[in-house]
């Protein structure tokens, strides 16, 4: 790119804008940048330095849009803590201990009488299940990773403060088990016998996992005792 740049004709700048979501230094790249003739400029940014400026300048629907998928794909985080952050850290393992606690013997016992069977959590899986699909549950495999059944804590790590966690269960089918029509001609039939009470996600032939979910918000448990 620095040499498409610097090979253009009749151009008086050039500029060589690297943005980034993690740290990844290009010193090397911009040595070479600005040994070129003519001399290409290059500077490096990190997402959340582009949505803060483009947050600033966001006067068109475009910019707007652009600036909803970066918060949705969580590339507006900064480095800055805030008290939320502080207190988070602060009751990270009390929260942790509760959602054990809560997920304990008997309620696995029932599950597994309900599904069949339960895979023992291991704390490592259960965090990376936190990390990577905002999700701490219990779970069961029907058919080895194709279709499985998981109970316990989703959306554990919302948009926005405005939406809370909830618990339930979900059901969820891969784009390429065999079994898959059936299974999502069944969840069909759930979301059509009990719409108020089960709710889809992505239930096409389309080549994306699709699951059901029987979930209620924690805000609803909140008032009660256990």
């Amino acid at each position: 790119m620095a040499d498409i740049l610097s090979n253009l004709p009749n151009v008086k700048h050039r500029i060589l804008i690297y943005i980034t979501r993690d740290y990844d230094p290009k010193e090397e790249t911009k040595k070479y940048c600005l040994a070129l003739s003519p001399k290409v400029n290059f500077f490096q940014l990190r997402w959340y330095q582009f949505y803060s400026f483009l947050k600033e300048r966001a006067f068109d629907i475009l910019a707007q849009e652009i600036l909803i998928l970066m918060k949705n794909n969580r590339m507006s985080q900064n480095n800055q803590f805030s008290s939320v952050d502080l207190l988070t850290m602060m009751n990270f393992n009390k929260t942790l201990h509760l959602m054990e606690s809560t997920l304990n013997d008997e309620v696995q016992h029932e599950f597994k009488l309900a599904f069949g069977g339960l895979i023992k959590p291991i704390a490592s899986t259960s965090m990376t299940q936190w990390r990577w699909h905002s999700r701490y549950i219990i779970y069961t495999k029907f058919s080895g990773d194709n279709f499985w059944c998981g109970l316990g804590y989703f959306n554990l790590n919302p948009d926005n403060l405005t939406e809370y966690p909830y618990l339930g269960i979900c059901l969820e089918v891969s784009p390429n088990f065999v079994e898959r029509p059936k299974i999502i001609e069944s969840m069909h039939k759930i979301i059509n016998d009990q719409p108020n009470i089960w709710t889809p996600q992505n239930l096409t032939i389309l080549p994306d996992w699709s699951a059901i979910f029987y979930r209620k918000s924690l805000q609803e448990f909140l008032s009660q005792e256990n």
